[in-house]
């Protein structure tokens, strides 16, 4: 394009484009005005540097620059152009993703504050030590029962809220209950079952991020699909569905000359016998 816009001659444009009917200014002026879904594709820049020289002077021809520092050729105003346009729906499509991984970091950072929340409450603290002592006593039963799941742990919130004295019970934020409180027949017991203690509230507080997750990810999946009903086909599908077509298209051209071959043999066949009829009568009748 310098080349072109410059007063060089026809002949020095040998093997490149020959004939560009617009001037600097028009091209500078559409490509300035031009907007995409992500804003302006040209950008001005006073000082850019550029590691390969290709600078030309008013005559066309080449002109050697002054390096402006190691590593780079030269350095002069630009004016940069993105390489690819962003279109509408690929913009919705990255909000969309962006969105998504945001409902599902705030999901979990909400069910791991509210997890800590409950179980720095009177009965989150007495039903997590219920659950891990009935765990450190079925371990030292030695039942052959599965062992119990972290969900469970909503069947002694229950059952801890429906006792008499625990009705007048104000859910505040509150220390745990002492663990000599629980178990006072061995000290190996107690530490058994301090760490019992400390392994279920992990797993609860683990357990709670991941159902809210589970839910955020299938509210994304409904979400998805209402703006894939939204925003239409993408280029993809229109690619996909315009091959389906080309496919289909070719297979009944296919079907259709072979329909036609067909009806020439049949004819041919047809015309043929008439010719053998006729030499038989002509050849009857001598």
């Amino acid at each position: 394009m310098e080349k072109i816009w410059s007063e060089c001659r026809i002949e020095e444009l040998k093997g490149a484009v020959c004939s560009f009917p617009y001037e600097r200014m028009e091209v500078e002026n559409a490509i300035v005005t031009f907007r995409d879904a992500g804003g302006g594709i040209l950008h001005n820049v006073k000082n850019s540097r550029f590691r390969r020289c290709s600078c030309l002077g008013q005559d066309g021809k080449r002109r050697v620059c002054v390096p402006p520092k190691v590593g780079w050729a030269c350095s002069r105003p630009a004016i940069l152009v993105r390489s690819h346009f962003v279109l509408e729906s690929t913009m919705l499509e990255k909000r969309r993703i962006m969105n998504e991984r945001a409902r599902l970091e705030d999901a979990a950072f909400a069910a791991e504050r509210e997890a800590k929340d409950y179980l720095q409450t009177t009965i989150g603290a007495q039903a997590i030590e219920e659950f891990a002592l009935r765990c450190v006593k079925d371990f030292e039963l030695g039942t052959e029962i599965a062992p119990m799941s972290i969900d469970q742990i909503y069947e002694f919130d229950e059952s801890i809220r429906s006792r008499p004295e625990m009705k007048q019970v104000t859910f505040t934020r509150t220390a745990l209950v002492s663990l000599a409180a629980w178990s006072r027949t061995k000290k190996d017991r107690n530490d058994r079952l301090a760490n019992e203690i400390v392994r279920v509230r992990d797993e609860y507080i683990t357990n709670e991020v991941r159902m809210r997750r589970t839910e955020a990810q299938a509210t994304n999946a409904k979400l998805k699909k209402v703006m894939d009903m939204w925003i239409g086909n993408k280029i993809e599908e229109l690619f996909q569905g315009w091959k389906g077509i080309m496919i289909r298209s070719k297979i009944e051209r296919e079907n259709i000359r072979i329909m036609h071959e067909k009806e020439r043999q049949r004819m041919d066949q047809e015309e043929n016998q008439k010719i053998t009829v006729a030499k038989q009568e002509v050849s009857s009748k001598s």
